[in-house]
């Protein structure tokens, strides 16, 4: 599933729908393949429909970038959005190969990010990412825009978009693409199956809430 029939659906289920639902998602990460890489130009970077997000334009810009093997075509998002602070979320510990290409193919991000603004989560711990990220962005929203870049796991990309959901009017989500994966590829399954679970009750009451 691309980040934005990802995107879609969580509107669908979460904001939209007009009964009380109770979804479970579930994840398996890819097998590392070279074909995972990204390669050729970025067809287009810009905020996913439903996620714009409407903050203050003269507050300073903070961006996390859920970090991935996209590589330095990240560094041109954040060229076009000139942030004030850029911080990074690593995934680690689910294998070595994804480990050593995350380091590679980002080390020029990591030179522009201070260490102290570099963060890791471990992919098979969803919810305790979730819990970590929504942390920051608590933090953050009282003297910042945000935008989250989720790259890397789609189950980054989940908790980028829950997070905006329950934050609508504080937090925007943006997207990369290149024209190698435009098209939706088969990848094999990993093996280990991650979940967590979501009321789209809790959701339209919080982000009710938050318009108020």
């Amino acid at each position: 599933m691309s980040r934005s029939r990802l995107a879609e659906t969580v509107l669908a289920l979460l904001r939209d729908s007009y009964i009380d639902l109770e979804i479970d998602w579930v994840y398996s990460p890819a097998t590392y393949d070279d074909k995972l890489l990204v390669s050729g130009p970025v067809q287009f970077n810009d905020a996913v429909p439903g996620f714009e997000g409407w903050s203050d334009p003269a507050l300073p810009l903070y961006v996390a970038v859920g970090v991935g093997l996209e590589g330095d075509r990240t560094l041109g998002v954040l060229d076009d959005l000139e942030p004030n602070e850029t911080f990074t979320f690593s995934p680690e510990g689910f294998n070595n190969l994804y480990d050593e290409g995350i380091l590679k193919l980002n080390r020029d991000l990591f030179k522009l990010v201070p260490s102290r603004n570099q963060f890791s989560y471990r992919v098979e711990d969803p919810y305790v990412t979730f819990l970590k990220l929504s942390s920051l962005v608590d933090l953050w929203a009282n003297e910042a825009r945000i935008v989250l870049l989720p790259l890397g796991p789609k189950t980054f990309a989940l908790m980028s978009f829950l997070i905006a959901l329950r934050d609508d009017s504080r937090v925007s989500v943006w997207r990369l693409s290149a024209d190698s994966v435009d098209t939706p590829v088969d990848r094999i399954a990993a093996g280990p199956i991650l979940g967590l679970s979501t009321s789209s009750a809790l959701a339209r009451s919080v982000n009710h809430g938050s318009q108020m």
